[in-house]
């Protein structure tokens, strides 16, 4: 059965720390056939840490790059954004 993710829903929190800034994410993973789990943000698995200059892109990297680390069997490619990160809309 495919397996996607969806993630949205990024917000920012005010650091401690000056040189990182954490983003939380919601995602819901959705095996077909199956209902959608969702994993709200700020866990280990949603979330990342920017760095000051860090682009758009590179925030969606590190995303991607943690989403595919903690929901097994995916790849890059199952990972959707809603709306999509970069894109200006």
């Amino acid at each position: 059965m495919a397996t996607k993710v969806y993630v949205t829903n990024p917000q920012l929190v005010l650091p401690a720390e000056p040189d990182q800034l954490p983003l939380g994410y919601t995602m819901a993973v959705w095996t077909e056939g199956l209902p959608p789990v969702t994993h709200p943000p700020f866990n280990e698995d949603t979330l990342v840490f920017l760095a000051f200059g860090d682009t758009a892109g590179i925030a969606k990297q590190k995303i991607i790059d943690n989403v595919v680390a903690h929901v097994a069997g995916i790849t890059v490619n199952d990972v959707l954004f809603i709306p999509e990160i970069g894109t200006g809309a």
